[in-house]
């Protein structure tokens, strides 16, 4: 399922329960605490803040089966739209933020239904967590970056050298990206789902050893980048019962490094 705004003419630019608050249709704005998924069945508006200098932080709407919602991010001192994520079906819609660039502040996201009758999650996800660029083709991988089944979304940055890249293996009900930015331009700034889709992708789908699939990434410039994680399967309501791990691994064709080189999926 691709972004819906051609077709639409939208101009637009391991946990074995969760906690989670099922709010009231009457709710006009609900603040979002970092990491803490809300659960509504209406559409509504959410304010949060980042504090993170430097970092990449994401919002992120992830529908029950049967329902289609979409997400705005929103300036609050101007009401200006800063992006829109409008993924067909009952999809995940994440727009991720980088305050290297934004200064640290608040937010606005807007949830709008687009058809069907259903619930989602949404939640903020901002955390002091940083990853190292893989140095293995076969193991020693740096950090495992997991997703549990109650959060729609999961950010983790990493500094890489230009030309740097790594490969993530990844099960269908997953999908996994690269964050960057290009410096002055601030359109980059903020990245929704379509633009994140194939951002520094140099091969998509590689068939695994495992069987399963594989995205190589690849930087253009040093700098601080963010691995991204979501949901691509409608959301579920609880009791939960472990996640997803992605393992990255290293990629550099000049060490020997081939597309096919992919590490185990995550349970």
């Amino acid at each position: 399922m691709a972004d819906r705004r051609v077709r639409r003419g939208v101009l637009v630019g391991a946990v074995a329960a969760a906690s989670f608050a099922l709010l009231s249709p009457a709710v006009a704005v609900v603040g979002l605490a970092p990491r803490t998924p809300v659960v509504a069945g209406a559409a509504d508006s959410y304010s949060f803040a980042t504090t993170l200098p430097s970092y990449w932080t994401a919002v992120a709407v992830r529908p029950q089966a049967g329902v289609d919602y979409d997400l705005t991010l929103v300036d609050p001192a101007t009401g200006g739209v800063l992006a829109s994520s409008v993924w067909g079906g009952a999809a995940t819609d994440v727009i991720a933020i980088n305050s290297g660039y934004r200064p640290p502040g608040n937010y606005l996201a807007n949830v709008t239904k687009y058809s069907g009758t259903g619930v989602y999650s949404v939640m903020f996800w901002e955390l002091r967590e940083v990853m190292g660029v893989p140095t293995s083709p076969t193991g020693g991988i740096s950090t495992a970056i997991g997703l549990n089944f109650a959060n729609p979304v999961r950010t983790m940055q990493v500094y890489m050298q230009a030309g740097q890249g790594f490969r993530v293996n990844h099960n269908t009900d997953t999908r996994v990206y690269l964050a960057g930015s290009t410096p002055g331009v601030p359109s980059t700034y903020v990245r929704n789902r379509s633009a994140l889709e194939n951002l520094h992708v140099i091969a998509d789908n590689v068939p695994s050893p495992t069987g399963s699939v594989c995205r190589v990434f690849q930087v253009p410039a040093t700098g601080w980048y963010s691995l991204i994680l979501i949901w691509n399967t409608p959301w579920t309501p609880p009791p939960y019962n472990g996640g997803f791990a992605a393992f990255p691994q290293r990629y550099n064709p000049a060490l020997g490094d081939t597309l096919t080189q992919c590490p185990a999926p995550g349970p």
